[in-house]
């Protein structure tokens, strides 16, 4: 890919995917045990089967609501060793300007960032791109993180005195 900006979306888009968690705020069981409990009452007294039913038939999905972005990607994170992210110029408080930026890119906002600085994000996203689908294909992240440094443009990940 040519484009930078696209390069970046792309990137992130996959780790977004492999990223993503669900949970559910109450216990599905028990909801569903009390669904079926408050369905007679409810289409009684709204007196209408039909909404009644689409309502309640949504809870369950609504009860099953995905992490945001930033908190899968800050999850997945936590689980790259050390020794490497140390090395790295960033850390998990830059994938909320990561977030942001992907934000900017797709909704069309009023922002500028140097190229610079898209390339040192770009880059990130595939450090995290690469240990995500090596985690999905069940490759250790130890094991990753001893060839991850192979990389192309792995080097503008990096602090100044990590050389």
């Amino acid at each position: 890919m040519e484009n930078i900006e696209e390069r970046f979306l792309g990137y992130f888009r996959l780790l977004e995917s492999l990223c993503h968690n669900t949970k559910c705020h109450i216990d599905a069981d028990a909801l569903n045990v009390l669904i079926g409990r408050a369905k007679p009452f409810m289409r009684k007294y709204f007196n209408d089967s039909k909404g009644v039913s689409s309502f309640l038939n949504g809870l369950p999905r609504y009860n099953r609501s995905k992490y945001n972005t930033e908190k899968c990607i800050s999850d997945f994170y936590k689980k790259i060793p050390k020794i490497v992210t140390d090395k790295w110029d960033f850390n998990s408080k830059n994938i909320k300007d990561v977030c942001t930026l992907r934000n900017d890119i797709t909704h069309a906002n009023n922002f500028y960032i140097e190229e610079s600085e898209i390339i040192k994000k770009t880059a990130f996203v595939e450090a995290l791109l690469i240990f995500a689908l090596g985690e999905k294909i069940g490759i250790n992240v130890d094991i990753m993180a001893t060839v991850i440094n192979r990389m192309t443009g792995y080097h503008v990940l990096m602090k100044n005195d990590a050389y």
